[in-house]
């Protein structure tokens, strides 16, 4: 069973059409055995797994964050997975630009003559420039 979301992220539209399918009848060989070695995982262990992967589908690429757990009946017995993927790259962005922006403010506080450093609200130093060195008072 799946939703129109993920029908139509694997290109089927329609729910009904990804019945009886396989991850290996509807993505790309690499992405499918990955899926069905987490879905094993998941099986064999009864621990549920999130991961966070980047997808290249031809000239696409995206982010998703993928959580996946077990599925049992009223015995306790396991039969099946489920889950859900969500696209994730627009967080992946800003998380790229924010460590781009801390390494560049980095970079520039080092390269200064002067000292600069930042303390906390208890007045603690929580940063200190490497040209800032001698300079704690």
């Amino acid at each position: 069973m799946v939703n129109k979301a993920f029908a139509t992220a694997c290109g089927r539209g329609e729910p009904e059409k990804v019945h009886g399918l396989t991850d290996l009848d509807i993505w790309p060989k690499e992405l499918a055995e990955k899926y069905c070695n987490d879905d094993q995982r998941v099986m064999a262990t009864g621990n549920a797994c999130m991961v966070e992967e980047r997808i290249i589908i031809g000239n696409s690429q995206a982010w998703h964050e993928t959580f996946k757990t077990s599925v049992r009946d009223d015995k306790g017995r396991m039969f099946g997975t489920t889950g859900y993927a969500r696209d994730i790259t627009d967080r992946k962005r800003v998380e790229e630009a924010l460590r781009e922006s801390q390494a560049f403010y980095h970079s520039l506080v080092e390269q200064l003559p002067a000292g600069v450093f930042r303390k906390d609200q208890a007045g603690r130093y929580v940063f200190v420039s490497s040209g800032s060195a001698g300079s704690k008072t």
